[in-house]
């Protein structure tokens, strides 16, 4: 007596419940992969292993790309800096504060602030000074006054 078949019964492509159209097992393939990364057996250091991104590359590009978007302002501040360090007249301050904030300055920024200072100074003193050249923040002294020296050990045979 042969028995009737039972829909997707000796079908390779279906198991028995999920038909093709439904797509992948969601339990089979790259998909579980984040969710149970293996890492008993691929990795060293398994209590490690979950906190690893593993979906994604962080990149200089992505980065960049996350700075520029979080802070705008800060490239049109940092080049009216610049322009203000080679200013000669100011025409050329007022010229580089206006296109600074067309380009997203925030009005009262530290340059902006600088700006003001220096043209109230030309106007106190007849000379406009550029704006002083950029330096390296401090790091604090164990970064910036290293003063290295051979380690002292103690020693009990005295």
């Amino acid at each position: 007596m042969k028995l009737e078949r039972l829909p997707g019964e000796g079908d390779p492509f279906v198991d028995g419940v999920r038909q093709p159209v439904d797509g992948p097992r969601p339990d089979m393939g790259i998909e579980r992969w984040h969710a149970d990364s293996g890492y008993i057996d691929q990795d060293d250091e398994p209590w490690h292993s979950t906190c690893k991104p593993r979906t994604a590359t962080v990149t200089k590009g992505v980065l960049d790309g996350a700075f520029t978007s979080a802070l705008p302002f800060v490239a049109p501040e940092e080049a009216l800096m610049d322009a203000l360090r080679k200013v000669e007249s100011e025409k050329d301050v007022d010229a580089a504060v206006k296109a600074a904030l067309e380009a997203g300055a925030r009005p009262g920024c530290p340059a902006i602030d600088l700006s003001e200072k220096m043209l109230a100074a030309a106007k106190k003193d007849g000379e406009l000074k550029k704006a002083p050249p950029a330096k390296d923040p401090p790091q604090g002294k164990g970064f910036d006054a290293m003063s290295r020296e051979l380690a002292k050990v103690h020693d009990n045979s005295v």
